[in-house]
């Protein structure tokens, strides 16, 4: 196996192509990006190749810049690990064609893709892997607080008192409307900003759904980032955050206090959710003390982190955070425990 890792490491200058044009529709780019995501690899070597058993590795496929992506081949998902291979990939053609140091690889659009490895003596089978959290879609229990299930937003509103006016898109998805950055001028407009809950709870267990766009050449908190404010206890980041390490500020990290226990972040334009317990410390008000339990896409990614908080609050309210980004979100709900 190590000699077969120290092969593969050696194809660090190889050729990828794609091409598609950019539109901001979550809807169209679904079509129009049909790399981006998990790729498996399956490799079986044949009795003439000097390795001797198969290996399954996998590929995040990132988009970069415009024209180019990113890809990295790595041993396991969810795994904190150096990628195998690290390459930035020219965007040309509507699939990946790569011939390179033993390798001889096609990426289809449709999710499909076959090669070689090993100069032709192993076969390659590449599949792209579809994702979807254990939780996706889950329905809020009977007495749960319905904070937006599509059809209004009558539970928020704006730090000012303002009637929440994020867009709700084709009576399903409430969609971010932003005050920073090039959208300022939605402040003068009296539309925008975070949102906020306009009551307060108990110890929680939260439910939400969000999914962030395709934002080529935007990197770093510029890409996909918004955040769930359990005041005034902390922020659970929304980040794009896929295929990098996962830590402090990234998508997953109770944000500056406790990096992810894993990078569950998934791609752009899928859906993902946020299942969040908060327990308060004492049974009743003023609450000064509290734990966070949290899963990302069915990862558990906290456990029991501890708060102190740095002043007594009656209950916790929420906000959604408006970072200049365009999010979606869908079925957000809460049961008191």
């Amino acid at each position: 196996m190590k000699s077969f890792l120290l092969a593969l490491g050696l194809c660090s200058n190889f050729f990828i192509t794609f091409s598609f044009a950019t539109v901001s529709n979550f809807e169209d780019n679904l079509q129009r990006y049909p790399f981006i995501g998990n790729w498996s690899i399956k490799i079986t070597h044949t009795e003439n190749s000097k390795y001797k058993r198969g290996v399954n590795l996998y590929a995040h496929v990132i988009k970069l810049q415009e024209s180019k992506y990113t890809l990295k081949i790595i041993e396991a998902l969810h795994k904190r690990a150096n990628p195998m291979l690290l390459v930035t990939a020219e965007a040309i053609d509507n699939k990946i064609v790569f011939n390179r140091n033993g390798w001889v690889l096609t990426f289809y659009k449709d999710g499909s893709g076959l090669g070689t490895f090993d100069n032709g003596k192993s076969t390659v089978e590449l599949k792209k892997e579809s994702f979807h959290s254990a939780t996706l879609g889950l329905k809020p229990p009977v007495g749960a607080v319905i904070l937006f299930d599509g059809n209004d937003l009558s539970q928020w509103q704006h730090s000012d008192g303002r009637k929440a006016s994020w867009s709700i898109i084709e009576g399903k998805y409430l969609e971010t409307v932003s005050q920073k950055g090039i959208f300022k001028e939605n402040k003068d407009r009296g539309i925008g900003g975070d949102l906020f809950t306009r009551e307060g709870f108990g110890s929680m267990k939260f439910h939400l759904e969000f999914r962030y766009a395709v934002e080529p050449n935007k990197s770093g908190q510029g890409k996909g980032n918004s955040g769930i404010f359990f005041l005034d206890i902390g922020e659970i980041q929304i980040l794009n955050s896929f295929g990098l390490e996962g830590y402090w500020n990234q998508c997953g990290a109770l944000y500056k206090k406790s990096p992810p226990l894993v990078n569950a972040a998934a791609p752009s334009l899928v859906w993902q959710t946020y299942d969040v317990e908060i327990k308060l410390l004492r049974k009743v008000a003023p609450y000064k003390e509290a734990t966070v339990t949290a899963y990302l896409n069915g990862h558990k990614i906290h456990s029991q982190v501890y708060f102190k908080l740095e002043k007594a609050i009656p209950n916790i309210k929420i906000k959604i955070q408006d970072h200049t980004n365009i999010l979606q979100f869908r079925n957000i709900w809460l049961t008191e425990i």
